[in-house]
């Protein structure tokens, strides 16, 4: 299965996966977003290298915040 074209039904839910070689897939709801992870000593980060910019609602631009 494609990550990158996996729909999110849900406004409420936050889908977010890592894959191999630190890969990261997200989805917002509204917004797709692939990055990379790096690990920290006390946490993890993810560097967003692409997203898709659609029109949300306020609720899921609020999602969209966190990873940002």
């Amino acid at each position: 299965m494609d990550r990158r074209k996996s729909t999110n039904t849900s406004a409420n839910i936050l889908y977010l996966e890592f894959a191999e070689q630190m890969t990261v897939f997200a989805n917002t709801g509204c917004n797709k977003l692939t990055g990379q992870a790096i690990l920290r000593e006390d946490y993890i980060s993810i560097d967003i290298n692409n997203s898709d910019v659609a029109s949300c609602s306020a609720k899921q631009q609020n999602v969209d915040l966190l990873l940002s």
